[in-house]
């Protein structure tokens, strides 16, 4: 009997807390509250501003006939597709908020360093560098930054860095896998069919920030 009364508690508890897990749309026109994870990465950046440590950096190497045009045109559709890939943020009554961008806001550099002489490798590193180390201003695009190095005519190196506010290695993958795919797409001359997701990660935040605080929680972690 006590275990069919517990399971009644908690079927109750997860039925009383249904609407409030259903994560729907933000409402239009509101300011978007940061998230609690996007809050404390902003508040570090604001801190120390000119730090990089979090930034996200992944190199790539192409091998072949590599379409730089429509790689770049491919990346910049999963940009349209996800708005914290689009998104700056700015301060306002003392709190920071989220301001979707309709551009992707991406810097694109361009390096050929086929006719360099010997080793490349520190010229290679350098700009790798110069990425990495790069100071966001999370007020203002760019929002990342993309470096091409044609190496041979047929070797390239992509570097690609965003802060780590709006993507982590997780999230990362999927934008490589969609990145890859569109590219894929583009270079056999269809035009990729996009469709955004029905919920965002600025819809996710005003779900976490709009949320109750139990009473009885609060007082539990104030006494610790």
């Amino acid at each position: 009997m006590e275990k069919v009364s517990l399971l009644g508690q908690w079927k109750d508890r997860k039925k009383a807390e249904g609407v409030s897990n259903t994560i729907g749309k933000a409402p239009e026109g509101v300011p978007i509250p940061l998230s609690h994870s996007q809050q404390r990465l902003w508040f570090l950046q604001q801190l120390y501003p000119g730090n990089s440590f979090y930034n996200y950096s992944e190199k790539y190497r192409f091998v072949g006939d590599l379409q730089v045009d429509l790689l770049l045109q491919a990346l910049h559709l999963v940009f349209e597709n996800h708005e914290i890939l689009r998104t700056v943020y700015y301060m306002e009554d003392g709190h920071p908020y989220m301001r979707i961008r309709p551009e992707s806001g991406i810097s694109v550099v361009q390096h050929d360093l086929r006719d360099q002489k010997g080793d490349k490798s520190a010229a290679v590193q350098k700009i790798i560098d110069t990425d990495a180390e790069h100071s966001f201003d999370l007020s203002k695009p760019p929002v990342a930054l993309v470096s091409v190095l044609r190496m041979e005519a047929d070797e390239h190196l992509v570097m690609l860095t965003l802060h780590h506010i709006a993507i982590d290695k997780w999230s990362m993958n999927l934008l490589k896998s969609e990145w890859a795919k569109y590219y894929r797409e583009l270079s056999k001359g269809s035009l990729p069919e996009t469709t955004a997701p029905a919920i965002q990660y600025p819809d996710f935040a005003y779900w976490q920030r709009d949320r109750k605080i139990k009473q009885e929680q609060l007082e539990y972690w104030k006494g610790k």
